[in-house]
């Protein structure tokens, strides 16, 4: 490696497109950031979509800087996931199925024979027990057609990890955070035994090892190594979910440091709330789980369907955003901050309730958009406070204390006004709210390697 201090790059891929943020791993600051878009004819569900984001991303990091890459790590939108060959596990053999993709409402017959064989060995209330698992997506595959003994389950993370370390070869490696809606008991760090019983061990045989996320899965793949300029020493850490990379940007560390009762709020194109919790909280039934976060916490949390998404579906720009904005008091539009339910995809909705049939209520519209804009802020506003109530109301512990906000919506003083006054808490900016900077974080959650001038 070229002389200087080494340094660590995040990817994190959302559902508007694929980030890239590269940082010093002594001071943490922040060296380069790259990003790309998703396209019409190749969007956030596709795998082709996902490489060639990783490699103009890399391509795009100067040259003297990548010579200096020590680490790489990579996070993905939760339970999103695909079916690839177990020797070659960039070649998809089905899906991908992405994180708002519900098995029930896609393929009800195969996803109904699926939940009635999970719901006969799963514990109640599991975090699997609902339709955008990534194990029921697993299982409604098996139930389309039975899993081969070549196929291997991979979550969005795990593939670009993949392919970074070679691709055709290279063994898939999942984290703890990844694995969760797969089925890992986070507590015993192990597939339960009754994952293994089902479809008489075809689930269990179809997903991969389990490692704890920063953990470092191998060295990039050298002819990966050679065509973007990264030294042959730089390695590939095990990554995890984009809500807890943001966490972890916001906490400014790569294993949360906030205390117990402090909260981030993800304003993205959805809605992620994530609690930092000395107990853990599961009920799938209400969307609701928890990650484990070092040792000894718990990440309890929920992502909601609405968000603000909404916004670009009904016209508002940033420019119409801010100026509306600066007018509304954190009282504006609380009527119909009450009627509102602010959906991104129009239909469906998974926290702080699951109803894979709830559709998006954005009317009655007002004569002023100012109004409107209004009572969609509160209306989200309103969401947020019922998932955090919910996530104390099932036993995360102690009360929210306080919220950072991560996202293009943090900078919104009305808006966390409103935010502050129905959750009873401070509301601030989160330090850092990139979930791509978060990752990069987590990349040096072990030591380096020596490096060599």
């Amino acid at each position: 490696m070229s002389s200087g201090p080494q340094l660590s790059i995040g990817f994190d891929y959302g559902t508007s497109g694929a980030r890239a943020v590269v940082i010093d791993s002594a001071t943490k600051t922040v060296q380069h950031v790259a990003d790309v878009k998703w396209t019409a004819e190749e969007g956030y569900d596709s795998p082709q979509a996902w490489l060639s984001a990783a490699a103009a991303l890399l391509d795009d990091v100067p040259a003297a800087a990548k010579a200096r890459m020590a680490r790489i790590c990579v996070s993905g939108t939760s339970a999103s996931c695909l079916l690839v060959e177990r020797s070659d596990p960039l070649a998809v053999t089905r899906g991908p199925a992405m994180y708002n993709y519900n098995t029930l409402r896609e393929s009800p017959a195969a996803a109904a024979a699926a939940a009635a064989a999970l719901e006969r060995v799963a514990p109640p209330l599991h975090t699997t027990l609902s339709g955008t698992s990534a194990l029921m997506k697993l299982l409604t595959w098996h139930a389309e057609a039975p899993l081969g003994a070549h196929e291997a389950l991979a979550h969005q993370a795990d593939y670009v990890s993949a392919y970074m370390r070679g691709g055709a070869g290279a063994e898939i490696v999942t984290d703890w955070n990844n694995a969760l809606k797969t089925g890992f008991d986070v507590e015993q760090l192990r597939w339960p035994d009754w994952l293994r019983g089902l479809h008489g061990g075809a689930a269990a045989a179809a997903v991969p090892r389990v490692v704890r996320p920063g953990a470092v899965t191998g060295a990039v793949g050298a002819a990966f190594a050679r065509r973007h300029g990264l030294p042959p020493r730089c390695e590939v850490a095990a990554g995890t979910t984009d809500s807890i990379a943001a966490f972890l940007a916001a906490d400014g560390s790569s294993g949360g440091g906030g205390g117990a009762g402090h909260a981030v709020t993800s304003l993205g194109s959805t809605l992620a709330l994530k609690l930092l919790s000395a107990t853990r909280v599961e009920d799938a039934s209400r969307g609701v789980y928890s990650h484990r976060l070092g040792d000894g916490m718990w990440l309890v949390g929920g992502a909601s369907n609405t968000g603000c998404a909404v916004f670009r579906q009904l016209g508002f720009s940033d420019a119409e955003l801010a100026e509306l904005s600066a007018d509304m008091s954190e009282s504006t539009g609380e009527e119909l901050g009450e009627v509102y339910y602010p959906l991104a995809g129009q239909q469906g909705e998974r926290f702080p309730f699951n109803d894979p049939d709830m559709k998006a209520i954005l009317e009655p519209v007002p004569a002023s958009r100012g109004e409107y804009l209004a009572g969609l802020l509160q209306s989200l506003a309103r969401v947020e406070a019922e998932g955090y109530a919910l996530l104390h109301e099932l036993g995360a512990l102690p009360a929210l204390a306080a919220v950072a906000t991560a996202g293009g919506g943090a900078n919104n003083g009305a808006w966390s006004a409103m935010r502050a006054r129905r959750l009873g808490v401070p509301v601030t900016a989160a330090r850092n709210g990139d979930a791509a900077y978060g990752v990069a974080l987590l990349g040096l959650a072990q030591p380096l390697p020596v490096a060599q001038q």
